[in-house]
């Protein structure tokens, strides 16, 4: 799917506006030019009165609806025109420290890095939620399938790969993280994240399965422990104390409100039954799986509408972990769930 014309238009005025201090704004990041043009590659550069993009021209045909008509990318074509125009103070989304080094002295002095894209993806329009949507669909038929499964047997790596092909076959492009899907068994649930195993799922584990989908590039991210048959009272009392207490943060969201709020509450619920919370409680989702906002203490953004993000206690003891995540989109001031299962 690509956007309307006038939905990247409106994009790019959005970033004029955010520009304040900044001459320009450079564009580099894959994901970031492909909201701004529909397309994962070539360099954009905005400014107040206008915007270039420039492109290979093997990838042209891959342009549709872009508010800006491709020109070829050519060697130094980027910074010829940031000096032809006379850029004092040019803001960059992404640019590593080799990238950074290679430049010529007067145009490391005109780059500052900016978050200003992060920002302006923070908010989804209602084309974005609808792909958001979709892909927290396609988790939720994933999970929902190794719930009803027999999996008793399996290596972690099976499961994964299993839960890999279905969310593909159902439409999405990729798993949504890097390493894969993460399923966790037995005493491999005591780390938050870590790669599957060829450990094989007995009864009486508790697993963590981390799962998401890709639609149209945007993610979806769900996290729930099921219970192999017979688990320890210890094992079967955390597990459902984490997973209504996903639930009652979800419950406590509303529009306007402050996020650290959400993070304050699940590590006092989690340090009251005497245990250590060891990460955020959540993340944005959307052409990343993980970017703004940050559901964690230092937050200083309010809850908005447009925001896509998750909600994800965990418990972690020298033993096992035990940790429950959903997909949550504020939607004209109401929650929506989106990896419901």
């Amino acid at each position: 799917m690509v956007f309307s014309k006038a939905e990247y238009r409106r994009r790019i005025r959005n970033a004029q506006g955010w520009l304040r201090d900044l001459d320009a704004l450079l564009v580099r990041c894959e994901q970031n030019l492909r909201y701004f043009t529909g397309v994962d590659s070539g360099r954009l550069l905005i400014w107040d009165s206008g915007a270039i993009f420039w492109l290979n021209e093997v990838y042209w045909d891959r342009v549709h609806n872009s508010y800006l008509n491709p020109i070829p990318y050519e060697k130094d074509c980027v910074k010829k025109f940031i000096y032809s125009r006379g850029f004092k103070k040019v803001g960059v989304d992404e640019v590593t420290l080799s990238h950074y080094n290679s430049f010529e002295p007067k145009l490391r002095r005109l780059i500052k890095p900016t978050d200003i894209c992060e920002n302006l993806r923070k908010i989804k329009s209602k084309a974005e939620l609808e792909l958001l949507s979709v892909a927290g669909e396609i988790a939720s038929d994933a999970m929902r399938t190794v719930i009803e499964s027999r999996v008793t047997g399996m290596t972690e790596l099976e499961l994964a790969a299993l839960v890999e092909s279905q969310i593909r076959k159902s439409g999405s492009e990729r798993p949504p993280f890097s390493s894969g899907m993460l399923c966790l068994s037995g005493p491999n649930t005591k780390y938050p994240h870590a790669p599957s195993t060829h450990r094989r799922i007995q009864k009486g584990d508790l697993l963590i399965l981390d799962l998401g989908a890709v639609f149209h590039g945007y993610h979806s991210d769900m996290t729930r422990t099921i219970e192999i048959g017979r688990v320890s009272r210890q094992r079967h009392v955390l597990a459902g104390f984490v997973g209504e207490l996903r639930k009652e943060a979800i419950d406590m969201i509303r529009v306007g409100g402050r996020i650290s709020e959400i993070h304050e509450y699940i590590e006092r619920r989690i340090e009251e039954r005497g245990y250590k919370f060891a990460h955020l409680s959540g993340h944005g989702v959307g052409l990343d799986i993980h970017e703004k906002p940050s559901i964690g203490p230092d937050e200083k953004d309010v809850f908005q509408n447009g925001m896509v993000f998750t909600i994800e206690p965990g418990i972690y003891t020298p033993d096992f972990g035990t940790r429950s995540e959903d997909t949550i989109a504020l939607v004209r001031g109401k929650k929506k769930v989106l990896t419901a299962c």
